[in-house]
Order: structure tokens, then sequence, then C-alpha cells
């Protein structure tokens, strides 16, 4: 069984960084710089990539947050919707949702081409895996997910108990997984692989992991984000055109 430590905070010269914090900056920034550096090598022009990938991070942290708040204090949310400047935390659905409406925004602000803003988008996702594993090691090392009790020996001694620590979980998933993608860009892969393999398998991952969550149980949201990625799958197969190698400047 996994010992439980106090949250831990780290310390550069007078600055004090949450745990947490300090590894969602690790994320975020290795999210963008993965992004950017296959961007390259796909031809991309990387202003533009640059700059789809700042508004995805703003779109993925904000609606993260609202999320959050919404999904988990909807009656207060709807008497005072200030209380969102108040109360802290992320949810990954909403992350990716926002995400993704960011990145169909800026497409459309462009005026890229459907292909051309999915290269991109392929860029962005291929990067996700990976850099999550410091945000779900952030969500560990702060216990902000206690999952339902266990004897099992990845369980965590929490101080009421041993439980599940889902974040643990996830970030061990996440180790794989990040490989099994850098694994498969050895090859060239049809556009939309790489956002129908991730929306597929980590919908679905989401789906049995949130079982062991506390708080109710809600499937719908990863039943869409998992039926995303099938139905992208399908259409990628079908057309099996390689990703273009350039987006205008």
């Amino acid at each position: 069984m996994i010992p439980y430590w106090p949250p831990p905070d780290f310390h550069i010269g007078r600055w004090h960084i949450p745990s947490f914090n300090l590894m969602l900056l690790i994320a975020v920034s290795l999210w963008v710089l993965i992004a950017m550096r296959r961007a390259r090598r796909e031809g991309i022009d990387p202003a533009i990539q640059w700059r789809m990938c700042f508004w995805a991070v703003v779109g993925t942290l904000i609606f993260a947050h609202l999320a959050k708040v919404m999904m988990e204090s909807w009656p207060e949310f709807v008497a005072d919707p200030t209380v969102v400047f108040r109360k802290p935390g992320i949810r990954s659905l909403g992350g990716l949702i926002g995400g993704l409406l960011a990145v169909a925004a800026y497409a459309r602000f462009r005026k890229l081409s459907f292909e051309q803003g999915f290269h991109m988008l392929e860029n962005i996702t291929f990067a996700l895996p990976l850099p999550w594993i410091f945000g779900r090691l952030g969500c560990f090392l702060v216990h902000d997910h206690p999952g339902a009790f266990s004897n099992h020996w990845l369980a965590v001694q929490f101080p009421e108990g041993p439980r599940f620590d889902l974040g643990l979980l996830e970030m061990l998933f996440l180790i794989p997984f990040s490989a099994w993608f850098f694994w498969l860009d050895r090859n060239p892969r049809p556009l939309g692989f790489f956002f129908g393999l991730y929306t597929l398998v980590y919908g679905a991952f989401r789906l049995c992991l949130d079982s062991l969550a506390l708080e109710p149980y809600r499937y719908y949201g990863w039943v869409l984000i998992a039926s995303l990625g099938i139905i992208t799958l399908l259409w990628s197969r079908r057309s099996g055109s390689l990703p273009a190698k350039s987006a205008p400047a």
C-alpha cells in the first residue's frame, strides 16, 4: 500500500509555489513545446500553430474551471455566478470541450481550411498524454481526487483509511499511453488518427476510472468523448488522407 503524505510546497527564493500549480505549469509548457516541435516537423507555420496552442490552453483552463464550479456547485453558481472567481479547481471534461471550442474558433477566425485546422489540432492532441502525466502528478501530490475505499496494493493510506487516489491511477495509465503515442508517430498516420485515438482511449479510460470516484458517477460526458473518437477514427480510416504539410501565414 502506498503511504500518504501532506501536500508538499516548493520554494524558489522568496516565491512560494503550491505543488499542484507547479505541476500544472510544467504540464502546460511541455504540452505547447511538444505540439510546436511536431508542427515544425510537419511543415506547419510555427506562428499559426503557436497561436492555436495559446488559445487551446486558454480555452482549456477557462472551461475546465467553469465545469468544476458548475458541475459541483450549480445552485450556488445560479444564485451568484461570481462564485467562479472564488472557488478553485478544474475538471478534465470541461477542459477538453473548452480546448476544442477554442481551436475551432481560432481556425474559423484565421479562415483555415478544415484540413489545415485539423492538422494543427492533431499536433495539439498528440502532445496531450505526456504533459498530463505531470498534471496528474500534481493531483496525486495534493490528493484532490480521493476514490473508493480499498485494500488494493495501489491504494493510498489516507488518514481516514486506505482508498484509491484517482490522480495516481490516471498518472500510471498515462505513462504507457504517452509512450504508445510516440511509438505510433514513427510512421505517417492519416489525418484525425491521433485525435480519434486519444478521445476514444482516454474517454473509455475515464468511464472506468470515474466509477471509483466518491461523487455521483457522471458517465454521459465521457461517453460523448469516446463516441467522438470512434467517429473520427472511422472517418480517418475511410479518408486515408495524410495531413497537408503547410498552413497559410
